[in-house]
């Protein structure tokens, strides 16, 4: 590294008279790029790859992320839907910050994508340390977009148990006693009056 400013370093390709740019987002998959940038100084070495030739303006582009394996492979074999299991690293009022079993990157489940219940939506009712099961609710990883959900797993768990035990939610309100507990309630009613 031969210069480095608030958004990028400089480096001097090793053998070669030739400085190259490396923006702080090319540094980390991992880490805010500006945080990871005040880890490096003047001096240090670091392994790039050339992502850009610029003949015109005589300039070459590099990264540092890109010879490191990316935490988002991963994600390579799954799809959208699929369960998968986290572990809760905190819980704060936005939400959830998970990690998926031997993964390195974390993510965050947004509050309202705690439960379908929005009474259960609480961050609070985690403390950190539980492993729980969320389905994959988007993936793309040509954006690098992965969006996790417990709602979705909730939302396709009651779908399987309907599509397997019943027709519809309002199966099983048919039972016999389903108002037994109500007609007993008005029965003692009548007799108090």
């Amino acid at each position: 590294i031969v210069n480095k400013n608030e958004y990028s370093i400089f480096v001097k390709v090793e053998d070669i008279n030739i400085d190259t740019f490396c923006h702080c987002s090319d540094l980390t998959y991992l880490n805010n790029g500006e945080e990871e940038l005040a880890k490096y100084k003047v001096k240090d070495d670091i392994k790039v790859k050339i992502l850009e030739i610029n003949v015109e303006d005589q300039k070459i582009r590099v990264g540092h992320k890109q010879t490191q394996k990316d935490p988002l492979d991963w994600f390579a074999d799954k799809k959208k839907n699929q369960t998968i299991t986290v572990k809760i690293i905190s819980a704060e009022n936005k939400g959830l910050t998970v990690r998926p079993e031997n993964c390195e990157m974390d993510f965050i489940i947004k509050k309202s994508q705690i439960a379908v219940n929005s009474a259960d939506q609480r961050p609070s009712r985690f403390t950190g340390g539980e492993k729980i099961d969320v389905a994959i609710s988007e993936i793309d990883l040509a954006k690098r977009k992965i969006s996790l959900s417990m709602k979705l797993l909730e939302e396709n768990e009651r779908k399987e148990a309907l599509e397997k035990f019943g027709t519809s939610e309002g199966s099983g309100k048919s039972l016999p006693f389903k108002s037994l507990a109500d007609d007993l309630k008005k029965k003692k009613d009548k007799k108090e009056t």
